[in-house]
């Protein structure tokens, strides 16, 4: 992945407590104690990372943009990340801007195997 001219590196990260209060709100996890599991995903997600590209995961220069949802919010975060695309996009000539290029139907045709940028 750090080869790719067409990929878009994004790092989202959130304080503990917040993010210990989601997984308990949205996911009901209750089985031991959030940070827990937090800490133990986070562990097995830089061995992940650092496997498939030789980086530290979640240091800042690795990465074009990192966020910080607990400041901004989730969808603010989404809509950063979409505008870049689409922007890409529009310079690239892959898409034209019109009525029919919003934030909803960008995002939707991301599932149709269209998307020019690879998760990292």
């Amino acid at each position: 992945m750090q080869d790719k001219a067409d990929c878009l590196k994004v790092f989202i990260h959130v304080d503990m407590k917040f993010r210990a209060e989601r997984i308990v709100k949205v996911y009901g996890e209750r089985e031991r104690s959030p940070e827990e599991r937090l800490r133990d995903k986070d562990k097995r997600r830089a061995a992940y990372h650092r496997f498939y590209t030789n980086m530290k995961w979640g240091h800042a220069q690795n990465y074009h943009l990192t966020l910080d949802s607990g400041v901004i919010g989730i969808d603010k975060c989404v809509d950063i990340i979409a505008a870049l695309c689409i922007e890409s996009f529009l310079k690239k000539g892959r898409v034209r801007a019109g009525k029919t290029n919003t934030k909803s139907t960008f995002l939707t045709s991301l599932y149709g195997g269209n998307f020019p940028f690879h998760a990292v």
